[in-house]
């Protein structure tokens, strides 16, 4: 789940927070699975820096690909 750049930080917590004890629910983790989701949690900090990171990724095998935006 995604927030907009800004949203507070207390109210990201309680978010992550409420999110993660839902996933952590054993009808939660059943329906997702179901899903083919594979239910994960991560603090919101490891969450930012794992989207940062594939961006940093993808952007080098789209730049090396010289794909471009049509």
């Amino acid at each position: 789940m995604l927030a907009p750049k800004g949203t507070p930080k207390d109210l990201v917590t309680r978010i992550s927070t409420d999110i993660a004890k839902a996933v952590a629910t054993p009808e939660m983790r059943s329906s997702l699975v179901h899903l083919y989701y594979r239910p994960e949690t991560a603090a919101p900090e490891q969450f930012a820096h794992s989207i940062g990171e594939d961006i940093r990724r993808l952007g080098e095998v789209i730049r090396s690909a010289g794909i471009t935006a049509e």
